[in-house]
């Protein structure tokens, strides 16, 4: 007879310590739980399909009668954080669980894994509440994952003019969320290839990459493969509200047979020739009722996303001749909503909007600080007799 092993500290940071982004987890959370048994239990979905084996370890752990309990499913973000959803999760359970981290932290540091956790009360379909304890889990360590937008972020900082790691770029990689991985150019190129078909597990049904060799140049990053790259600029530009430097501006080389079969650039930096005073006026002052007419691409002449704005819809016309489009675009009318936010109101179908918005946002909001009054942005898609055809809104591109 082979007898269960009961829960415990030490087994919550193992099952922390193997989840990988983008893996899909099942919890459980007793935040009244007695020490010296742990508040949550972690299983991740692929070794536990049935939850079986997270009941079972539920049963070991001694719950007073009327105690505070509840289950649910989760999933790890891009950044190595939790996003555990539930109909029982409250601001409350998420305060006692980063209050019992910081209290079992010196003899436990791997809980640092559950810094920056946040907590999504579910009802029904949708997400009711999303509680953070952004304060309080600033006391738990921060650790750099592997896997994670920070490790590619510390890859790139440490590298030096010339020196050269393998890339895999997508615009929906793990969480469904653009992802640029990173690794040494001294693992095999079979290794990485492993590594991407990882990735891809924990990726959205039919996501695709580009893969190649990344190398600093004269302070500029630089991309080479031999893949197709359409959209790549669109991912760069996502890819800004993480604010890495070295993806501020970035190079793309197709070579195929030893030949440059494409040559492109993003700029995602502002420099002093990039004018918004004219676009900041308008968002300063935009109240309710007001009516304002846009134009958006996320592949201007420079290669990186443009917002045009403005009062008088024929002052658009010579704005838009001077951008020059190089990809899609859309146009029509901006308003403040009741609630606050801004929406974009079109006729034109764009896909990802909200992420190529964000990031331009994001590539130019410290030189021009009024652009945070985009924060939060949302569109709304009509056909030609005015009938909503779709609404689009992306919290997380925000943050």
């Amino acid at each position: 007879m082979v007898l269960a092993v009961s829960p415990s500290i030490k087994s919550l940071e193992q099952s922390l310590a193997e989840l990988q982004v983008g893996q899909r987890v099942w919890f459980w959370c007793g935040p009244q739980t007695a020490a010296p048994h742990p508040l949550l239990l972690i299983h991740a979905l692929s070794h536990d399909p049935e939850m079986s084996q997270l009941r079972a370890d539920i049963l070991q752990i001694p719950r007073a009668e009327g105690s505070t309990e509840f289950l649910g499913l989760g999933s790890v973000d891009t950044s190595g954080a939790l996003q555990l959803g539930s109909a029982g999760a409250t601001a409350n359970a998420l305060e006692a669980l980063a209050l019992w981290t910081a209290e079992n932290i010196a003899a436990h540091p791997g809980l640092a894994r559950l810094r920056n956790t946040r907590m999504l009360r579910i009802d029904g379909n949708r997400v009711a509440a999303v509680h953070r304890a952004d304060e309080l889990w600033s006391a738990i360590p921060s650790l750099v994952l592997p896997g994670t937008m920070a490790w590619s972020a510390r890859i790139l900082a440490g590298l030096a003019d010339n020196e050269e790691v393998w890339f895999w770029l997508s615009d929906s990689g793990p969480d469904g969320k653009p992802f640029l991985s990173l690794e040494s150019r001294e693992q095999p190129a079979a290794d990485f290839a492993q590594s991407i078909g990882a990735i891809l597990l924990r990726s959205p049904s039919g996501t695709t990459g580009i893969k190649g060799v990344a190398r600093m140049v004269a302070g500029r990053l630089m991309l080479t493969t031999g893949d197709e790259i359409a959209g790549w600029q669109d991912a760069i530009a996502a890819l800004q509200s993480h604010r890495i430097p070295q993806l501020a501006e970035v190079g793309m080389l197709r070579i195929v047979d030893g030949r440059i079969q494409a040559a492109e650039a993003y700029g995602g930096t502002p420099s002093a020739d990039v004018d918004l005073s004219g676009q900041s006026a308008i968002l300063k002052r935009i109240s309710e009722g007001d009516r304002v007419w846009f134009w958006f691409t996320g592949k201007g002449s420079a290669g990186s996303p443009v917002l045009l704005l403005a009062t008088v819809r024929s002052d658009l016309k010579p704005l838009i001749r001077a951008a020059k489009a190089a990809g899609p675009a859309c146009k029509g009318q901006l308003r403040l909503s009741k609630k606050g936010w801004l929406e974009f109101q079109t006729r034109d179908e764009y896909d990802r909007f909200i992420q190529q918005l964000a990031g331009w946002v994001a590539a130019n909001r410290s030189s021009w600080p009024v652009l945070k009054r985009l924060l939060g942005a949302r569109m709304t898609r009509r056909d030609s007799d005015g009938n909503i055809i779709g609404r689009f809104k992306d919290d997380r591109a925000w943050k």
